[in-house]
């Protein structure tokens, strides 16, 4: 029933798992990006930069994406949290992995995907996609303090969200 879900390795059922091998650097810039994106948005979520997510294809569809390498996570995310969409999440498992096995974020990939989120929690939300895109009123709708605007006044989209807890 979820329009927006990622996957976790952090959630308290897997965290003591997923940790081993994680350099301290990569897991505090999750850390920084997770509470960045809860604080600008609201977003309640315990791994911003997982690589496993999905959504329903209207949702992704209908948001023109300006990524071109990490920053893909905190796009997504700046804008499904302020088009309403509540973000449900799920353990993963994770081994990690180092620089010969393939990893390849960096420091300067951190302050790029901080500064995307500051910079989508500050433009307009109809730079985000078609009004069609805005969620329905249902159960689990987030308020307009948490980091979710509201529509624009006379646009006809209701505010809420599809999503039920």
């Amino acid at each position: 029933n979820a329009d927006v879900v990622y996957g976790s390795r952090f959630l308290p059922q897997v965290k003591a798992a997923n940790l081993p091998g994680m350099r301290w650097s990569n897991w505090m810039g999750n850390r920084t990006l997770t509470a960045a994106a809860n604080v600008l948005f609201g977003a309640r979520i315990t791994d911003e930069a997982t690589a496993y997510k999905a959504f329903r294809g209207d949702i992704l569809k209908s948001m023109p994406l300006h990524c071109r390498r990490f920053e893909f996570c905190p796009e997504v995310t700046a804008k499904v949290r302020r088009l309403g969409y509540v973000i449900h999440e799920v353990p993963i498992h994770y081994s990690a992995r180092g620089i010969r096995q393939g990893k390849k974020i960096r420091f300067v990939d951190g302050l790029e995907a901080l500064w995307t989120l500051l910079k989508y929690r500050l433009m307009p939300r109809r730079s985000f996609g078609s009004s069609s895109s805005a969620p329905i009123s249902a159960p689990g709708r987030l308020p307009s303090a948490a980091g979710v605007d509201a529509p624009p006044p006379g646009s006809g989209a209701p505010e809420g969200n599809r999503a039920a807890r």
